[in-house]
């Protein structure tokens, strides 16, 4: 993932947020926001903000807390995992992993769905440092939805950045290379992300808007995407923001990645804890 650290006026779009989440240890309301665009270097940290979405029940934090929902793979989806076979191939379900950063693993500590999720630890360190989890899913129609639940805390120390989520969406519009959703932790804000990168290394342009996050807790997090009209939308515990998008060809493809997509000099450790992941195509 590129970074990006220059703003300035390039998208008209209206940008509307909610929030979004969590994790643990790992191994094995309303939003302002910006329009934006930079020349990404690749120097800077991850993406930002932008798109919230979605409709639909959001799992009750408090029952995600107690761990007593139930899991959502006992109904057809495109994709769906609970991590409640307790294997330790992720890549018997997942198209890949990276461990930069840290390691990832199933864990029975913490989950929504109980008894497992799986955990993301970050460790210390200077730069930029992938550790995640990433699926691709073919999407049909153009539409798709992205459902999941995540805990974040960390122990005392200085960051940059941590995004623990990203969904790529391909093909992007007319001259960017694709689009992508964020929800993005940085020291000095939390924001919701709608990132393009452009074609041919020409930078990229990108929409912020603040949400509301707290560690130390579960958020049930769903994004979707339409695209026509043209939306992204997130809903973070039931509160949902829309925003309208670049218009474009019909998304044929999405990655989802969980874990740490991004890291940015992390200075202590941190556990992000993922559960049921599911990805509908309607």
């Amino acid at each position: 993932m590129v970074a990006r650290s220059v703003l300035f006026a390039s998208l008209v779009l209206a940008p509307a947020c909610s929030l979004l989440v969590g994790t643990e240890d790992l191994a094995g309301g309303h939003v302002d926001g910006s329009v934006a665009s930079s020349s990404g270097d690749g120097s800077s940290g991850g993406p930002s903000e932008d798109s919230r979405a979605a409709d639909g029940p959001a799992a009750d934090a408090n029952d995600a807390e107690a761990g007593v929902a139930a899991s959502p793979c006992t109904s057809t989806h495109a994709f769906c995992d609970d991590f409640e076979d307790g294997g330790v191939d992720l890549l018997s379900r997942w198209t890949s992993i990276d461990t930069d950063g840290g390691t990832m693993s199933i864990t029975t500590e913490r989950a929504v769905s109980p008894p497992r999720s799986v955990r993301t630890m970050l460790v210390p360190g200077p730069g930029n440092r992938d550790t995640k989890l990433v699926k691709t899913v073919a999407v049909v129609g153009g539409n798709a939805r992205i459902d999941l639940d995540v805990f974040v805390e960390r122990d005392d120390g200085g960051y940059t950045e941590v995004d623990p989520i990203e969904v790529v969406f391909r093909p992007g519009p007319a001259g960017y290379d694709h689009a992508a959703l964020y929800v993005t932790l940085e020291s000095s804000r939390t924001t919701l992300q709608y990132f393009l990168e452009k074609v041919d290394g020409g930078g990229y342009d990108e929409q912020r808007a603040a949400i509301p996050f707290a560690f130390g807790r579960w958020h049930h997090v769903t994004l979707t995407y339409t695209s026509e009209p043209p939306r992204v939308a997130v809903a973070i515990d039931g509160t949902t923001s829309v925003l309208d998008a670049v218009a474009g060809p019909p998304v044929t493809s999405l990655d989802v990645a969980i874990g740490a997509p991004y890291a940015r000099d992390i200075g202590s450790t941190w556990r992000i804890d993922t559960d049921n992941v599911v990805v509908d195509t309607p």
